[in-house]
C-alpha cells in the first residue's frame, strides 16, 4: 500500500512541474472603487405646461470584479471579466417647492413640495481586455465591455397630488 501511495505521488509530482508553466492561467477576485458622472435630461408637465430639466451627478462608488486571465502566447494575454455593484447607489435626489395653477389665467395657485430620486441598482459589465507584453513588465491593453443596470425612478408633488415610479434600464 505505501509504495502504490509513493507512486502515485512520484507521478502527481511529475506532472504538476512539467505542466506549471502552461498554466499560467490565473483567476483574480477583488474590489474595485470609481467615480462617476451622470447626465440626465427630463420633461414634467404641470397643468398642461411642459418643463425642461437637465442635470448631472457624480459620486464615487465601489464593485467587486472576477476575471479569468488567459495567456495566448508569451507576448498575447486575454482577461476576460465581470464588475458587479451589488448595492443600490443614489445617483440624484431633489426637493424644493411648487406651486400649481397658471399665473397667466388666475386659476388658483396650489402650493406644495416636490422631490424625485434616481437610484441605479444591479450594475454589471461583462468586458474582455486583450493584452501585449512589451517587455520588461510593460503591456499596452484594450478593453471592450457591455454595461447593463437598472434605473428607477420615484418623485411626488404634493402640489398636484402626482407620483411617478418608473423603472428602466440602461445598456452600453
Amino acid at each position: 500500500m505505501m509504495n502504490k501511495i509513493a507512486k502515485l505521488s512520484a507521478v502527481s509530482l511529475l506532472l504538476a512541474s512539467v505542466s506549471t508553466p502552461s498554466l499560467a492561467d490565473n483567476f483574480n477576485i477583488g474590489l474595485s472603487g470609481s467615480y462617476g458622472s451622470f447626465e440626465a435630461k427630463g420633461n414634467e408637465t404641470n397643468d398642461g405646461r411642459v418643463k425642461n430639466a437637465e442635470g448631472d451627478a457624480t459620486f464615487p462608488f465601489a464593485s467587486i470584479f472576477i476575471e479569468y486571465n488567459k495567456s495566448m502566447s508569451k507576448e498575447w494575454d486575454v482577461t476576460f471579466g465581470l464588475d458587479y455593484i451589488p448595492f443600490t447607489a443614489e445617483i440624484d435626489s431633489k426637493s424644493g417647492a411648487d406651486s400649481g395653477g397658471d399665473i397667466e389665467t388666475s386659476s388658483t395657485a396650489t402650493t406644495g413640495t416636490k422631490s424625485a430620486t434616481l437610484d441605479l441598482k444591479n450594475h454589471a459589465t461583462l468586458y474582455i481586455q486583450p493584452t501585449y507584453n512589451l517587455g520588461g513588465g510593460l503591456a499596452v491593453f484594450g478593453k471592450v465591455g457591455y454595461s447593463h443596470a437598472d434605473l428607477q425612478i420615484t418623485s411626488s408633488n404634493t402640489a398636484t397630488g402626482s407620483t411617478l415610479n418608473k423603472k428602466d434600464d440602461l445598456e452600453g
